[in-house]
């Protein structure tokens, strides 16, 4: 199925090793140089956000197989060390993190959220597959936007419930893949994945945004870590990037344009190995990647936190983090509304369309909430 140009469809039917994670991919857009957006229209020349909200999947409202529970281990050699932790599992219109603090969008149901803006030509295109996945599963396939200014991707609505739950801690966890030559893209980057906040527990347009950007490693403030075809993620507060090498830091150290320092890499198809020490993986490469967002003081993260992982099949585990503070005009304390958009991303400078330029999300959309933790990949997603 797919999702013609400038619409919008409701579809049927405890912390890791600290490693650096080199990727090569061949697409993306250069962070730092968006600007921020309300809850419609995220970003300079945007227009107007239509988002795709799910509607009722066959399954029904909460349909499918439970397992609770929450892994918070580590990935390594000799099987899986993660138990089931995808809570309730069932379609998007089932979602209900009052009643399942773990919840989790099963693909294959077709009833999971598709986000976009603008209108006409130039917004990119989503495909669903029926099959494919690394479990034999579903899977949306997204190209991004060819015309500068717009965003594409998956999205969770409404995660508060019209303001009625407040959520301060919250895990989101997705299975991706970038396309062959993702890690070449010719632009300047994107905003990959986007959370909406806001101050009180109230409607009304987002007003901090946690963030995770992908970037590309060709304007590095060293050039020794200027790597052709090979790109980077970074957390974020909403513009204010962290690119430093720390895990995680209660202060902020000097902000860099570009990274100082290995980070977390993705490289175009062919072009792995390790980079400045650090390994490096094809960016078509099936990995969980999971965002972590505390808004409030913690005796462990007395800043907050926003942090994401990289979980590989072989059992590696990659992680960065900055504090929620990191931009120092953002208070503590924020409730988390809904995830605007996360896989593909928001553009700033569109990247120069392809075949092997895409990004595909499948399996299971993971969100959690007190979970005080990581929930880690699914139970049969690594396998030595």
């Amino acid at each position: 199925m797919s999702l013609a140009l400038g619409q919008s469809m409701n579809l049927r039917p405890r912390v890791a090793a600290t490693l650096t994670f080199l990727l090569l991919a061949g697409c993306g857009d250069d962070p730092g140089s968006a600007t921020a957006g309300g809850s419609g229209g995220d970003g300079s020349g945007a227009g107007s956000t239509s988002s795709g909200v799910g509607g009722g999947g066959a399954a029904g409202a909460g349909g499918g197989s439970t397992s609770t529970g929450g892994g918070d281990g580590e990935g390594g050699s000799g099987g899986s060390p993660w138990t089931e932790n995808d809570g309730e599992v069932g379609p998007y219109a089932g979602l209900d993190l009052a009643t399942y603090p773990i919840y989790s969008i099963d693909m294959t149901l077709e009833d999971y959220a598709i986000h976009y803006n603008g209108v006409g030509t130039g917004t990119g295109t989503s495909t669903h597959h029926a099959s494919g996945w690394w479990d034999g599963g579903a899977f949306s396939r997204m190209t991004p936007p060819t015309t500068d200014g717009l965003e594409r991707g998956l999205a969770v609505h409404d995660l508060f419930q019209n303001a009625t739950l407040a959520i301060q801690d919250f895990n989101l966890r997705f299975e991706w893949r970038g396309g062959p030559a993702l890690a070449s893209f010719d632009s300047s980057g994107a905003k990959f994945l986007i959370v909406h906040t806001r101050r009180t527990l109230t409607n009304g347009d987002a007003q901090d945004r946690p963030m995770m950007f992908l970037g590309h490693m060709s304007t590095a403030d060293d050039p020794a870590f200027n790597r052709a075809d090979t790109a980077i993620f970074a957390p974020a507060q909403g513009t204010t990037q962290g690119w430093a090498a720390d895990i995680y830091a209660d202060s902020s150290p000097p902000q860099f344009y570009r990274p100082t320092s290995p980070g977390l890499y993705a490289g175009e198809r062919g072009r792995h190995g390790t980079f400045q020490g650090a390994p490096v993986y094809a960016i078509d490469e099936i990995v969980t990647m999971e965002l972590r967002v505390v808004t409030v003081a913690t005796p462990t993260h007395p800043n907050g936190l926003i942090a994401y992982r990289v979980y590989r099949r072989n059992g590696e585990v990659f992680e960065r983090g900055i504090p929620w503070n990191w931009d120092s005009a953002v208070p503590l304390g924020n409730f988390i509304t809904e995830v605007q958009q996360f896989g593909c991303g928001q553009w700033n400078t569109a990247p120069t369309a392809g075949a092997d330029v895409y990004m595909d999300v499948g399996g299971y959309v993971t969100v959690a909430r007190d979970l005080d933790g990581w929930l880690g990949p699914r139970a049969s997603f690594v396998t030595n």
